[in-house]
């Protein structure tokens, strides 16, 4: 057997133990998780990649390429009946991602033996699969995704100029080279900055491939046009550019607190691996320098990083730290005997202990609590409805609030529309289950996060109580069940007012109506004698509210019984200066009794406000709405 055959096969083999072995149960749960893997079943059953919940906050080819691995093994089987087994649904594509990262190691190793030598490719190897870094690609999401794509385009450029002399075969790897990044910027835009290393590599530092280029270029820029022009077929494109406007401005989050973290998880690969970033600028390593300092800049410049963003940075780092290492052992090598050896051992130190830090965190149970959590929460609701039909009286009685984990089958799969992230502030049912875990919990604590403290007002405002807890083996990442009771309210807390009442006086405007009977009232707009098709019309409590508490909630109930064109808008207005501070723009629900509650925004605190009803006609017609029940809470 050769030996890169033999030094690959061990690479190979440690990767498999280190990115497969106990996959369900580590890492813990990433929140983004769930929300990708109910995109991949979306699609499955839809072959539409948008996320009609999320919009278009990053490319479809992520979710297209997981959701072809879960058809291949029958995922959909495992989405079927009351009864899911939960671990089994996270550990078929956690088992897909280990089987990735066992390719990148691949991948990693023929690119770095093509460009420099086969020890060299194999300490990067060996370092990709047995370091702890490497472990952030176990995670279901789209930088895990994106790594094999941008690989696989390196590989087929390097093999593009590796002294080929055909044509035909220089121009097939440079179209494959050119799709796979066109599929990586598919998949995550921040894979654009490979291209200056792509462009680089295939022209090889010869002006006559310059052809060459642009031909990779072609799919390059094609593939990825794809995003922007399935929103514009859809009459999205607005939207589309509003989702781009808010990545590009989300809160900031420091590239420099993102190197830290990972520092702290993997301090060894880290040191070592900036010190062969800058050994490579020394010795004009352009390799390196285009892969390493174009993606700093970007996620420099774009503001909101997270160490899971700088998975990428972590395979440089493998490679840059096997080149500095090597090169340090073949110069020792000259100098002295012992110093060689010496460095080899150093080598085999920076391998046992990024192994052994590896090996253990993967042996460790952090998850079996979230998958206890969620066979109760099956239970506790009900869940014996039809999938293949709508859900039963029980669930649709209660919301969740939860990690997406605990909801991506029910709401991806089967519109379940009462199962929420944790920014909702609108609920349509009387109860609210919420599922906290660790990074839920962590939400609620921290005061930046403004629902975090309308969630702690609401459980205070609202009859709350415990009904479960799962503990982790560990003892540090539980998970709790509440459930909010919307109908009882702490009478010490809070107090309704019921805009109802019989004694609120209204102001209405010509063409409405009221009429109040037993509780109810019936606002009907009567625009049949109108001198025109538009009316605005609207009715005003002619009384303010002091929102003298820093939380306030509304809860309506309401039918449309005439189909028509008219909409309702429902607008809380500050009573000095007449701004508005909240509206809600009823949907198209003829025939449908609503419940809605809200949780109002904390800008109405100590501001004294009007409660104002817009009826929009758009034809000389009779169109009403009866409120069955309307309240605001303070």
């Amino acid at each position: 057997m050769k030996r890169s055959n033999l030094l690959i096969i061990i690479a190979l083999a440690l990767s498999s133990f280190t990115h497969i072995w106990n996959a369900a149960e580590y890492p813990i749960l990433n929140v983004d998780e769930g929300f990708y893997l109910g995109r991949a079943i979306k699609f499955l059953d839809t072959l539409d990649p948008s996320d009609p919940y999320e919009g278009y906050d990053h490319p479809y080819f992520g979710q297209i390429l997981l959701s072809g691995f879960l058809y291949l093994v029958g995922y959909q089987n495992l989405t079927q009946g009351s009864d899911l087994n939960y671990l089994l649904l996270l550990l078929i594509p956690r088992i897909f991602m280990g089987m990735l990262a066992v390719l990148d190691t691949f991948l990693i190793f023929k690119i770095v033996e093509v460009r420099y030598s086969t020890i060299v490719a194999f300490i990067a190897a060996l370092l990709f699969a047995i370091t702890p870094s490497t472990l952030l690609t176990r995670w279901i999401l789209l930088d895990s995704l994106l790594i094999p794509l941008v690989l696989l385009s390196i590989l087929f450029a390097v093999l593009s100029i590796r002294g080929s002399k055909s044509t035909k075969k220089i121009f097939l790897f440079t179209l494959i080279s050119g799709t796979f990044m066109g599929l990586a910027i598919f998949t995550k835009i921040p894979a654009f900055t490979m291209i200056p290393l792509g462009g680089y590599l295939i022209c090889g530092g010869n002006k006559k491939n310059l052809r060459n280029v642009g031909l990779w270029f072609v799919p390059v820029l094609i593939i990825p046009i794809l995003w922007p022009l399935h929103a514009l077929s859809t009459n999205q494109f607005q939207l589309w550019w509003d989702a781009i406007i808010w990545q590009t401005h989300r809160e900031p989050a420091s590239l420099y607190f993102a190197l830290i973290d990972i520092y702290n998880f993997d301090w060894v690969l880290f040191i070592s691996g900036i010190s062969g970033i800058v050994y490579a600028a020394f010795k004009r390593d352009r390799f390196i320098l285009l892969f390493t300092l174009p993606f700093l800049f970007f996620m420099f410049a774009i503001g909101h990083v997270v160490e899971l963003h700088l998975m990428l940075l972590v395979v440089i780092l493998c490679i840059s730290t096997a080149r500095l290492l090597v090169d340090i052992a073949y110069y020792l090598k000259k100098k002295n005997k012992i110093l060689h050896l010496s460095s080899i051992g150093l080598i085999a130190v920076v391998v046992i202990m990024g192994f052994t830090g590896t090996t253990r965190q993967i042996i460790v149970d952090y998850n079996s609590q979230y998958f206890r959590a969620a066979h109760f929460l099956q239970g506790y609701l009900g869940s014996e409805q039809n999938k293949n039909t709508e859900f039963n009286e029980t669930n649709r009685d209660v919301s969740v609030v939860s990690h997406p984990f605990f909801f991506y089958i029910d709401k991806y799969k089967y519109k379940n529309e009462n199962n929420f992230f944790w920014y909702v502030k609108q609920f349509e049912t009387g109860k609210i289950v919420f599922v906290i875990d660790p990074v839920f919990a962590s939400v609620i604590e921290e005061n930046e996060f403004q629902y975090g403290t309308e969630f702690k007002n609401l459980f205070s405002a609202f009859y709350t109580k415990p009904i479960a807890s799962f503990k982790d083996p560990q003892g540090n990442n539980n998970v709790e069940l509440l459930e909010t009771n919307l109908h009882l309210y702490n009478k010490s807390k809070i107090s309704p007012v019921n805009i109802l009442d019989e004694h609120q006086a209204w102001n209405q405007t010509k063409y409405v109506q009221l009429n109040r009977q037993n509780g109810i009232m019936n606002l009907t707009v009567n625009t049949a004698g109108a001198n025109s098709d538009y009316n605005l019309n609207s009715a005003i409590l002619n009384k303010t509210i002091d929102f003298s508490n820093p939380y306030g909630y509304l809860n309506l109930i309401y039918y449309v019984p005439v189909t028509s064109d008219a909409t309702y808008k429902f607008e809380i207005k500050d009573a000095n200066d007449n701004s508005t501070l909240w509206e809600y723009e009823l949907p198209d629900n003829t025939g449908i009794t609503k419940n809605e509650f809200f949780i109002l925004p904390q800008e109405l605190y100590q501001k004294k406000v009007l409660l104002q009803i817009i009826g929009e006609s758009y034809s000389k017609k009779t169109d009403s709405i009866i409120l069955k029940h309307f309240s605001v809470y303070n």
